[in-house]
């Protein structure tokens, strides 16, 4: 039986691990031995999946994980928890798929397991914030049923919190604003007083400030909660959350809004970078995948077609043995390219710390088109450059070459038969990236049936004799291993449009 080469699963992020239908562990690679805490010198082969999970979890995979597996094959994403070797809980998202074994047509399950316990602790360092609040808001409603009568002494109680706290009146318009909150946006609180509140909100946010406040009048005994972002001391821009409350005056009746924020701005950024490993560790799925059906399926096959040629052959006659000889060198050649295709899949994954430099864009475009000057010339294809000739733009230079190289190809390879294919290349920047387009005048790609496909391994789309499928799975990969990414805009007919994002240093 043929199991996933150790090269490749312990390269992988993840855990992976292939089990029997009954869940009799066959193989697990590296990452998943230390995620478990299991002893070099330890084996889990004749162990069971489930002796790493509690008894709850236990319940919950045959009752719901298991039965949905057995019945579409594959699950995805399921936020589960091992038990290591010492009885640690490890939080983990769970995927698993059934493949059959092409040996003897047994079902075999292939499971990842992602940890995702640094999400686990920011759910709960973001819940301890939310009591936190909770419990000042508490303690300043408190105080201002207390000393309603003496404005003065309230001041002085809310002035020392660490925390930002404004009054509005009714119609929006400042009435107080302590000095924390003076302090961080760099204002004077002399010349804010009587002014409208929303200009110190971005214009983007006015929207959702305005209903958190139409809910105070809706529903005034109750706390309204909203994520807002303002533009702080030094063109600063910080994200604060802030609950809104009703105060009331001496008759009962609403007189004022009270807000207390705090600054949110570590907590989105790791929001965002927590998103950024979600997205990183799908890629990372999605490539598990593609290795696995490689690993399971291709190179099985084309063993089997060597096999069985070997099996069939008749060295006696002249004519079989030249015409097995021929199907041997072309399923040879076969199996030798799809090794090839892993080992440049594997570099790319292996690649964490590379060399990078700044490089002229014009000139890194004009050395890959001496590269292709022969299909250039003959296609009669053109460039457009709709940048400075100085631009520069600071990356890795092979992984750079290789990435204009695939998108200047495919915008030749799949050119329209109506027209000479002109590439038109631009450079922007936006959020951190230096964003470069690259748009052709070519045959255009249908998204809304191959969008999920487009960067996947061995997919084509045209019918073109010379496509492999994995121009644009190299270029996807090649730019997430610099921390980058790649966005499609294509329409049938008319051509595609790539935009290829460098981080910006």
């Amino acid at each position: 039986m043929a199991y996933p080469n150790n090269n490749i699963t312990d390269i992988l992020c993840c855990g992976y691990l292939t089990t029997a239908k009954d869940g009799k562990i066959i193989f697990a690679n590296q990452y998943l031995l230390e995620l478990l805490e299991v002893n070099q010198n330890e084996t889990l082969e004749k162990r069971f999946l489930t002796d790493f999970f509690s008894d709850q979890e236990k319940l919950y995979f045959e009752a719901h994980i298991k039965p949905l597996l057995q019945e579409s094959g594959i699950v995805r994403e399921i936020n589960t928890e091992l038990t290591s070797q010492k009885h640690k809980p490890v939080p983990v998202l769970l995927n698993a798929i059934i493949l059959k074994n092409q040996e003897d047509g047994t079902d075999l399950i292939h499971y990842t397991f992602f940890d995702i316990s640094r999400h686990k602790q920011y759910e709960f360092e973001l819940l301890q914030a939310g009591e936190r609040q909770k419990e000042v808001l508490s303690q300043l409603q408190e105080s201002n049923h207390r000393v309603q009568k003496d404005n003065s002494y309230y001041k002085s109680i809310i002035a020392n919190q660490s925390f930002y706290i404004i009054k509005t009146d009714l119609e929006g318009r400042y009435t107080y604003m302590n000095p924390y909150f003076c302090l961080i946006l760099g204002i004077k609180e002399e010349e804010w007083i009587g002014k409208y509140s929303m200009e110190l909100i971005v214009p983007e946010d006015h929207a959702i400030c305005m209903e958190a406040v139409e809910k105070c009048f809706i529903k005034p005994r109750e706390m309204q909660k909203v994520i807002l972002r303002k533009p702080a001391l030094g063109g600063v821009m910080i994200s604060t959350q802030w609950e809104f409350s009703v105060l009331w005056d001496e008759n009962d009746q609403m007189s004022e809004i009270l807000c207390i924020g705090h600054d949110i701005t570590p907590l989105i950024k790791r929001q965002k970078d927590l998103q950024t490993l979600v997205d990183i560790t799908a890629g990372q799925n999605k490539r598990l995948m593609d290795f696995t059906y490689i690993v399971s399926h291709n190179i099985r096959s084309h063993v089997a077609n060597l096999s069985g040629v070997l099996g069939v052959i008749d060295m006696d006659d002249e004519q079989d043995r030249n015409t097995s000889f021929e199907l041997l060198k072309y399923s040879v050649g076969r199996l030798d390219e799809t090794i090839h295709h892993l080992n440049d899949i594997i570099s790319i994954q292996d690649n964490t710390n590379l060399p990078e430099t700044m490089l002229t864009l014009k000139k890194e475009i004009e050395k890959v088109l001496q590269i292709i000057h022969i299909t250039f010339t003959t296609s009669r294809a053109s460039v457009v450059y709709n940048f400075d000739d100085e631009e520069q733009i600071y990356t890795n230079q092979a992984y750079f070459e290789s990435i204009l190289l695939n998108l200047l190809t495919n915008g030749i390879k799949y050119r329209s038969a109506e027209r000479d294919p002109v590439i038109k290349i631009s450079l922007g920047r936006k959020d951190g990236y230096i964003i470069l387009t690259v748009q052709d005048n070519g045959l255009g790609i249908d998204l809304n049936r191959y969008r999920d496909q487009l960067f996947g391994m061995y997919n084509t789309f045209h019918g073109n004799k010379d496509a492999k499928g994995l121009g644009l799975f190299i270029v996807k990969s090649q730019i997430e291993a610099l921390k980058g990414k790649i966005e499609v805009e294509s329409e049938l007919g008319t051509g595609t449009s790539f935009k290829v994002y460098f981080c910006e240093k």
